[in-house]
């Protein structure tokens, strides 16, 4: 995966994403964690994996997470089983505000985890 296709993809999401340094998968590695990150799971490999390894990388610092991809993707992360993950990750990470789904087109947006 090319990671400045990170940036392409950022670029398109109207009033999620509104400039300056975040986490982005795919992306750069970088060292710096950021309260905001943005995981696009049709670019991605094994997202539950990536989500899971920055979580306990940058847990801290997280404040919002932000899954973007297709409908049929999505469903993955809209049942129980991701709810109850994030509000675990919620209840131990006490900086968790938000963990939106939305799909590409920005036409389904829905918290999975809302302090």
């Amino acid at each position: 995966v090319n990671p400045e296709r990170g940036k392409e993809l950022l670029n398109n999401l109207d009033g999620l994403y509104n400039g300056g340094t975040v986490n982005c998968f795919p992306g750069k590695n970088g060292a710096i964690c950021t309260s905001d990150c943005y995981f696009f799971i049709d670019e991605i490999e094994r997202e539950w994996d990536a989500i899971t390894f920055h979580i306990q990388q940058c847990g801290q610092k997280i404040e919002n997470i932000y899954i973007i991809g297709n409908q049929d993707s999505l469903r993955g992360f809209s049942g129980t089983k991701s709810r109850s993950f994030f509000e675990g990750v919620g209840a131990a990470l006490g900086n968790l505000e938000l963990v939106l789904i939305r799909d590409n087109n920005g036409l389904y947006s829905n918290p999975i985890f809302q302090r």
